[in-house]
């Protein structure tokens, strides 16, 4: 049934069906156009500004292909749609568009960090209370909704032009790099730039770095980084839900 809902022959698939009285091969086609319809319908809605960037038919078009390549794994609608920024790096009408594979990363990031469980961030103090001798032997656990992008274009400019409530004016396109930790506080998600260092920081901790290891990556680019101001940073800002000796 897989097969011929991504495009293959509809013989297997029409022995599993019982007649009612419409064509087989009618009701299968049908089938297949709806549920191909809200895969496209699930990833316009995950990426609406790559969708608005490209235009909604060339993005029908990005969608049916990424489809038929990258069928559904999960279950859940709102789990599918996550390779979609890196089959942009390969779809070769969108080359003139070097900058949407990373726009659509910081979508899909604002997307699961909105569908992430929330856990409670833990205070400074936790830090006296753990008995590892080494500090810097600790990994720090962050929020399940936290995300970091990085990209070579201004991606965030980019997205936030393309919001209704963006006021009008000229759109700052400056190949400069942009570091963005993405989060969702409540029920509200949201994105903000950071330095390069925190950026190094943090995504190394997120990504289960010790505590050492992390501020050795930060240190090694921006040296006059404080250490200590930058760990107290991340539980006061409410990074922090679990410490791991």
């Amino acid at each position: 049934m897989q097969s011929f809902i991504l495009g293959g022959s509809g013989e297997e698939a029409a022995a599993l069906i019982e007649p009612d009285g419409l064509d087989t091969g009618r009701r299968l086609q049908i089938y297949r156009n709806h549920f191909q319809l809200s895969l496209r319908e699930a990833l316009a809605a995950v990426y609406p500004v790559v969708c608005q960037i490209v235009d909604p038919s060339f993005f029908a078009w990005l969608a049916h292909e990424y489809v038929s390549k990258h069928p559904p794994r999960d279950p859940r609608l709102c789990a599918f749609g996550d390779q979609l920024p890196e089959f942009i790096d390969r779809f070769p009408p969108c080359g003139e568009l070097p900058y949407l594979s990373d726009l659509a990363r910081l979508e899909w990031a604002l997307h699961t960090a909105l569908h992430a469980p929330d856990e409670r961030a833990l205070s400074p103090e936790v830090l006296a209370t753990v008995s590892e001798a080494d500090p810097f032997r600790l990994e720090l656990r962050f929020h399940p909704s936290v995300r970091y992008i990085r990209s070579g274009v201004r991606i965030d400019a980019i997205w936030l032009a393309h919001q209704d409530q963006a006021p009008p004016g000229e759109l700052n396109l400056s190949e400069r790099p942009v570091h963005l930790e993405v989060r969702c506080v409540g029920n509200e998600v949201g994105f903000r730039e950071i330095a390069r260092g925190p950026f190094v920081f943090r995504s190394a901790l997120q990504a289960a770095a010790t505590l050492g290891l992390a501020a050795e990556g930060a240190l090694s680019i921006e040296p006059e980084m404080d250490v200590q101001e930058a760990v107290e940073a991340v539980f006061t800002e409410g990074l922090v839900t679990a410490v791991v000796p």
